[in-house]
């Protein structure tokens, strides 16, 4: 009965270890993902277009791209759009004080719950060329 232990107390001791070790990589990607999430907002609160651009995903820039086209306007960059649009948008520096109070990861995407004064809601992400993005606008 002894010898019966000793393998599986082995085999335990392999599958924890493992199980740990997964961890650690999960929780690195939960820090990449609300470091993301933390500069899309910072971005926004500066009326940086660029870096706003930057942060979104081929998906989210295909749909400004569509959006902006369905409302009649030409086809124009991401940033050109987002230059536009946060000229003319007030009350964005306070988004820079936005929290993400809960993030969870599976693979290559993830989500960010982020609340600021007013109210709270889900940031999506996907993970492109090892980098965060947000995954999309919901303009389709």
């Amino acid at each position: 009965m002894v010898a019966l232990r000793r393998p599986l107390v082995v085999i335990l001791a392999i599958a924890l270890a493992a199980a740990g070790s997964g961890c650690g990589k999960n929780k690195e990607e939960e820090a990449d993902a609300r470091r993301a999430v933390n500069q899309l907002y910072r971005a926004l609160g500066a009326k940086d277009a660029d870096k706003v651009c930057d942060l979104l995903s081929r998906q989210g820039r295909r749909e400004l791209a569509r959006a902006a086209q369905q409302s009649g306007g030409e086809r124009q960059s991401c940033e050109s759009l987002f230059e536009f649009a946060l000229t003319f948008s007030t009350g964005l520096e306070r988004t820079a004080d936005s929290k993400v109070t809960d993030i969870s990861v599976s693979g290559d995407e993830a989500r960010a719950k982020v609340k600021n004064r007013r109210e709270e809601g889900d940031v999506l992400l996907v993970k492109e060329d090892g980098a965060w993005k947000l995954s999309g606008l919901g303009l389709d």
